[in-house]
């Protein structure tokens, strides 16, 4: 499921199946395509070019392993920065931890 054909797969399915409402494709397409684009910074990558086992993964500097501290804070700034963009959080609201 994490590779081209799958992503390629995907889209047409939902082009398909929700054909007037291309908020909620545009949406769901790209979170896949975000979600893939997390497990590709792993250190053991993704099967892009599925069936061909081979994984693909970024280089090196770019590379952020799971379960630690870069991770954990990538994914807390990601998530306030969705409250942010959603009005969920108002950036006032951020002022308190200067």
């Amino acid at each position: 499921t994490h590779s081209a054909l799958a992503t390629v797969l995907l889209v047409t399915v939902l082009v398909y199946a929700v054909q007037a409402e291309t908020m909620l494709v545009g949406g769901l397409v790209v979170g896949y395509l975000s979600h893939l684009l997390g497990d590709y910074i792993t250190p053991r990558g993704i099967p892009w070019l599925w069936p061909n086992p081979t994984h693909y993964a970024a280089p090196k500097p770019f590379s952020i392993p799971t379960g630690g501290l870069v991770e954990s804070t990538l994914a807390s700034f990601m998530v306030v920065l969705l409250m942010w963009a959603y009005g969920i959080l108002p950036l006032g609201m951020l002022a308190g931890f200067q």
